[in-house]
């Protein structure tokens, strides 16, 4: 009989690590806007115009929340959107969290805020706090 309780509990185990990674698995991003990825390489945070991006990243852990770091990319606006230049910051910690579920991800979540944390001091003109990601288009 013990043998079978210890075959019993470890298919248990088992069972609760397969679904603890299906759950993680779960978590996705709209790397550009239209596309779902686990763990993406770029996240386009201003889908209209590319104001805001990030590149270049590696994530240290992916499931409810995702850690990660890379280069931020962002328009100076100055004098105009249209006609300021782009600065980039190295060293970004980047942070995905309140996943949710949309309407055209296939019932996988979908993370919906970043926050940007800079190496030293925010720039002039660099996005702060947490920034609303939305669905993919």
């Amino acid at each position: 009989m013990r043998p079978l309780t210890i075959l019993l509990a470890a298919a248990a185990l088992a069972a609760c690590a397969a679904a603890t990674a299906d759950a993680a698995s779960q978590r996705y991003v709209a790397a550009d806007c239209r596309h779902l990825a686990t763990r993406p390489t770029t996240i386009i945070v201003a889908c209209g115009d590319g104001g805001v991006q990030l590149f270049g990243l590696n994530w240290s852990s992916f499931a409810t929340t995702a850690h990660g770091r890379g280069v931020l990319s962002y328009r100076t606006c100055n004098p105009s959107c249209a006609t300021g230049g782009v600065k980039k910051v190295s060293g970004v910690k980047v942070t995905l969290s309140g996943a949710k579920a949309c309407h055209n991800a296939g019932g996988r979540l979908v993370f919906r805020k970043v926050r940007i944390s800079y190496p030293h001091r925010r720039p002039s003109g660099a996005p702060s706090g947490t920034l609303p990601l939305g669905c993919p288009i």
